[in-house]
């Protein structure tokens, strides 16, 4: 008997340590997914500034929502940050088959955005509503110019605990200390570009 319950303490500690570097490295893999996302968009971002000289703008933190064509599942647009009012987001892209001046030039500026971004990466990070999500679920934010990158643009992700900033709040903080501690290392979860 105490042989036998020796045994099952054995395989109950082997279980335990298991279960334990199972979690730790599925938490390694959603992070890297989600650095490696960021990264990409960042590049396609930055692809989109170097052929027009200037970032999506968005002056408020907002969502990246992704539409496609219902029966080809093609990339039709990209709109950048959310809201209704002027400058709070930016699409590029069009769903009309037009070829205005205008419907050419945001399908090219989407081309310029797409060559940069792999579709089979954001078709793996899209939510039921279109919109581009870290491995944890959590909608990535993007604003430009941005809060913390005044020159450039602020995308962030918010990672595991699906919350931005030390507060965990439900959209990006407009300052530095809610991500960084006095000695200038990061203090909570979130992924960005800066």
């Amino acid at each position: 008997m105490v042989e036998l319950l020796a045994v099952v303490a054995i395989i109950s500690i082997l279980a335990a340590i298991g279960f334990g570097a199972y979690s730790y490295a599925t938490g390694r893999a959603k992070e890297s997914a989600t650095r490696a996302l960021v990264k990409q968009l960042e590049a396609g971002i930055e692809a989109f500034h170097a052929k027009y000289g200037y970032y999506p703008p968005a002056d408020a933190y907002g969502t990246i929502t992704v539409g496609r064509n219902a029966t080809s599942n093609v990339v039709e647009t990209v709109t950048f940050g959310s809201g209704s009012g002027a400058g709070n987001k930016y699409t590029i892209g069009t769903t009309s088959s037009g070829n205005s001046r205008q419907d050419q030039f945001k399908r090219a500026e989407l081309a310029v955005f797409m060559k940069a971004v792999e579709m089979e990466t954001i078709a793996r990070h899209l939510d039921g509503n279109g919109r581009i999500t870290d491995a944890y679920g959590g909608a990535i934010h993007y604003r430009a110019p941005g809060v913390f990158n005044a020159t450039g643009f602020d995308l962030i992700a918010p990672g595991e605990d699906g919350g931005f900033g030390s507060g965990n709040a439900s959209a990006p903080p407009a300052t530095l200390s809610n991500y960084k501690d006095g000695d200038n290392d990061w203090i909570c979860d979130d992924i960005a570009n800066f």
